[in-house]
């Protein structure tokens, strides 16, 4: 089965992928290319002959990637923090059984700036058109040895976590220093230049582990 090329006639669309449909914002200078499996396919081959058992996907926008996740992993994780793109990433996912989405800017500690007494969470401070919003913050080691599943089982279970967040990319890696030992977890992160992100400040994580490049993205193994 094919990707389809969508027309365009609203602010919103709908993407026939061969995963199913998907609603999106209408951002067409890069959704065509995503109707017709054009942009970043090595990440869809990477999910979908990489045998993981868990997919964690941060920066899901509207679940491209969650929804190849959620045909050929047994769990997925999606993180978004623009609560527009959320709101499209729940209804994708909503007849996924085994994806979780959650609404939060993955970071570090250091990137908490104040705390919501009324949701006890750190919360950070974010614009999407010109609209401020809370969203709450948190960090792959927190989320994932502690929260989403058990350590034991993230140390056996193979793991991707596929990484897009526009500029975001250090601090994600410095609050994700432990899940970063294990050999099992991979990594898929794309480095953003225009955002002041070097190759360099994400490679240095991960020492003499096996890197590879494709476009502007790492996959770590």
């Amino acid at each position: 089965m094919g990707w389809t090329k969508i027309d365009w006639k609203f602010e919103w669309g709908v993407v026939h992928t061969p995963y199913g449909d998907l609603i999106s914002y209408h951002e067409k200078h890069y959704m065509d290319a995503r109707g017709r499996g054009a942009h970043q396919p090595w990440i869809t081959e990477l999910i979908k002959n990489g045998n993981y058992v868990l997919l964690v996907d941060v920066g899901a926008a509207f679940g491209i990637f969650s929804l190849v996740g959620a045909h050929h992993c047994n769990h997925v994780i999606a993180y978004e923090a623009s609560p527009f793109r959320f709101g499209f990433l729940l209804e994708n996912m909503s007849q996924k059984k085994n994806v979780t989405c959650k609404y939060a800017y993955v970071s570090c500690e250091n990137d908490i700036p104040m705390k919501s007494s009324e949701i006890y969470l750190p919360v950070r401070r974010e614009k999407t058109h010109s609209i401020e919003y809370n969203v709450p913050v948190v960090t792959l080691d927190d989320e994932l040895e502690f929260k989403a599943y058990n350590y034991s089982a993230l140390r056996n279970w193979k793991t991707l976590i596929k990484v897009d967040v526009e500029g975001n990319e250090v601090n994600v890696l410095r609050g994700a220093k432990r899940i970063i030992q294990l050999p099992n977890v991979h990594w898929n992160i794309e480095v953003h230049p225009m955002f002041g992100v070097k190759d360099s400040d994400v490679l240095s994580f991960f020492g003499g582990r096996e890197k590879e490049k494709k476009g502007s993205t790492y996959t770590i193994r």
